[in-house]
């Protein structure tokens, strides 16, 4: 078997229960590191990494960036990563995976070597370290952090602004906390529109969406950066592992039936000479008895018909687990696009309910938002902003001060801290 049939078996047992983990981490991953902001992003200790080969989900693996700031990965073992960027990482673990040759064997039980290119190798960060925040929140402590979390976004998962002492019920910070509420519902809004166009894309055998069908659903601002290019890319995908495993099922039924033909002549064989067996037994027996041949040279012949039938069985039962697997080969193809379909099917329903569930949440925040804007007016001219501030590694500059719309990145901490006066118009409340 040469190396480019060795490689071409291999992408033909490649099974389509693979799922290159590029769905929802992909897109947000891309819009976090395309931005000026964290275009230079360093990893640290606390990111996990996710590694992925295409068709080989047994190879991939999530590692978390030790203290010494190294991390485990297959087949190189473990490497440093600590104060890489995402690209350089990715690189030198291409680079590194490539230049390793594993070795497989076939069904016929003959090995051969299977090596990776880089386009074939998926590094991204699956989990980021995550963000603390402290002070006078509702439910200060860890949050988990997401690409492109602002400092407001951090608030509202801790519950929003709230000064423990003296538990102010303030319009404006409800209103607050319903905006950041809703802008983390738009991006998922956005998504699952993308899924839905995705799925209805791969109904209909179109190979690509647009952008337009997912910013009708809430206006272009709220589609992440390379959602449409993420999604085309899993079409694309998804296609190709539909393809290789269709052809795999055909290529395996052609290799069957080419076992049947040569077992069908081995049969044959051994049929003329289990026969030939007998009649040399029967010659043997008839000697015998009139004393012309010996009990060892009997012996003989019948040992050799007995092994002659074993034989003979034997390729008859490996004809009939033959005729077996080429049946169920047929159906398998005959019944792989109807189940591909039921399975794209299942995935839009999914699909569908998520985004009603989004669009609820979506429109229980607007509502919200109708009845407290008007009681809002009320404390407006009084309002007093919180004082907010970051506390980073001195690599990435110390405290900073912040505003709500602050960009966070992993491991940041987040003090917070409100006017300690009440809103005079909250006193009847």
């Amino acid at each position: 078997m040469t190396q480019n049939q060795s490689r071409s078996f291999r992408l033909l047992r490649s099974a389509p229960t693979w799922r290159l983990p590029l769905l929802g981490l992909a897109a947000g991953c891309a819009g976090f590191l395309a931005s000026p902001a964290h275009a230079e992003y360093r990893l640290a200790s606390g990111d996990t990494i996710e590694v992925t080969i295409a068709g080989e989900p047994g190879l991939g693996r999530r590692a978390r960036i030790d203290l010494d700031g190294r991390v485990a990965v297959p087949l190189i073992g473990e490497m440093p990563a600590a104060g890489l960027s995402l690209d350089d990482l990715r690189a030198q673990i291409q680079t590194g995976m490539a230049s390793k040759v594993l070795r497989r064997r076939s069904a016929d039980g003959r090995e051969y070597p299977v090596t990776f290119s880089s386009d074939e190798i998926s590094v991204d960060v699956a989990e980021y370290r995550p963000v603390y925040i402290s002070g006078d929140v509702s439910k200060p402590g860890e949050q988990g952090f997401r690409p492109g979390m602002t400092l407001r976004q951090a608030v509202a998962l801790a519950g929003g602004y709230d000064i423990v002492s003296q538990r102010i019920a303030s319009p404006a910070f409800q209103i607050a906390d319903l905006n950041a509420q809703r802008d983390l519902l738009l991006p998922q809004l956005a998504d699952a529109q993308a899924n839905i166009a995705r799925i209805q894309a791969e109904i209909g055998g179109k190979n690509e969406i647009s952008g337009s069908q997912i910013a009708a659903a809430g206006g272009a601002d709220t589609v992440p950066p390379g959602l449409v290019q993420t999604q085309n890319t899993q079409i694309s995908l998804r296609n190709a592992g539909q393809e290789r495993e269709k052809t795999y099922l055909v290529e395996a039924q052609k290799a069957v039936q080419s076992r049947i033909e040569a077992l069908n002549d081995q049969q044959q064989k051994e049929s003329q000479g289990a026969q030939e067996d007998v009649n040399e037994l029967t010659r043997a027996q008839n000697l015998s008895q009139r004393g012309l041949l010996t009990s060892d040279r009997l012996v003989d012949a019948r040992r050799s018909q007995l092994l002659s039938a074993t034989r003979l069985l034997q390729t008859l039962a490996e004809t009939a687990q033959s005729e077996k697997d080429k049946q169920e080969l047929a159906w398998k193809i005959g019944s792989f696009d109807d189940q591909h379909k039921l399975e794209l099917l299942q995935a839009l329903q999914d699909a569908s309910l998520k985004l009603a569930m989004v669009r609820s949440q979506i429109r229980g925040v607007d509502e919200k938002l109708m009845v407290l804007g008007p009681r809002s007016q009320l404390i407006a001219n009084d309002r007093q902003k919180p004082q907010l501030a970051i506390f980073r590694n001195a690599a990435s500059g110390g405290q900073i001060a912040a505003d709500e719309n602050t960009e966070l990145l992993p491991g940041d901490v987040v003090d917070v801290k409100l006017p300690r006066r009440p809103f005079p118009e909250l006193s009847m409340e």
